[in-house]
């Protein structure tokens, strides 16, 4: 389906998403931009498999475990054309169409500024020049007086004309103004007022889970752990000790699954 949407229906990844947490594919209404973007990147819906493509090495000079990518003669390639569940051709498009897409994309091959990791301003790391394309970023940084322009437009590089600035203080009022008309709006709230009601009364109308069972056997599990535990304390035996082990590890994890409320049939967090 994701495909077929993208290359044959020409659908955005955007799109994609909103259809697939619609119809919970996979029982999944968490699906994102990213996963739908390495799905049709994948090579696995053709039958190819690939393993050990990265490793994870300690990097002295930072202090922090990094992900290194792996030679291809180190790669593990497993290929099954029976597993495959796309036609080539179809796959082949979409991995065109996503190439061609990155290609286009100002953002591709860009690291993170320091504004976008950490904003000095309330919209730093958020505003672009419209003729070249670069961060706008403080030229005055001073308490009251702070004004934001493109370092390009100056000097006219990369053909860029925006050679004015602007205070922060305008590009606020004028952002948080649009934002609060279009998002804060009455219409807005009561859409998302009527939507929350919506959906509280389906939750109302869904049949309540019946706990007593799935209690039941984790005390169950529970009773036999205590059982296995006096068992590991009574033998000196490190094979007995080892088999009992395995067997306390399963039921721990099986017991560990706590039941949902018995109010409804939603989690006891929600």
């Amino acid at each position: 389906m994701a495909y077929e949407l993208y290359v044959k229906n020409n659908w955005s990844p955007h799109k994609i998403v909103r259809r697939f947490n619609e119809l919970k594919v996979d029982g999944s209404d968490r699906w994102s931009v990213l996963a739908i973007k390495q799905l049709l990147w994948s090579p696995a819906p053709i039958g190819v498999f690939i393993w050990n493509q990265t490793r994870r090495e300690y990097d002295h000079e930072s202090g922090k475990w990094v992900k290194v990518r792996n030679p291809r003669l180190e790669w593990e390639v497993f290929f099954d054309p029976n597993l495959a569940i796309v036609p080539l051709d179809l796959w082949r498009a979409a991995r065109r169409k996503l190439a061609e897409a990155r290609r286009k994309s100002p953002l591709t091959g860009r690291r993170k500024s320091r504004n976008q990791r950490c904003a000095t301003t309330l919209f730093s790391g958020t505003l672009i020049c419209e003729y070249c394309g670069n961060e706008l970023t403080l030229c005055r940084s001073k308490v009251k007086y702070k004004q934001m322009f493109c370092l390009n437009g100056p000097t006219g590089a990369c053909g860029c004309r925006l050679s004015s600035s602007k205070s922060t203080r305008v590009i606020e009022d004028c952002l948080l103004g649009f934002l609060r008309d279009t998002f804060f709006s009455d219409a807005a709230f009561d859409a998302v007022v009527t939507n929350a009601n919506v959906f509280l009364e389906e939750e109302a109308h869904k049949p309540q889970v019946d706990t007593a069972p799935m209690k039941a056997e984790v005390r169950q599990k529970e009773a036999a752990i205590a059982k296995l535990v006096q068992r590991v304390v009574a033998t000196d035996d490190p094979d007995i000790c080892n088999g009992y082990d395995k067997q306390i590890a399963c039921l721990a994890s099986a017991s560990a699954r706590s039941p949902p409320d018995s109010r409804n049939n939603t989690c006891a967090g929600c």
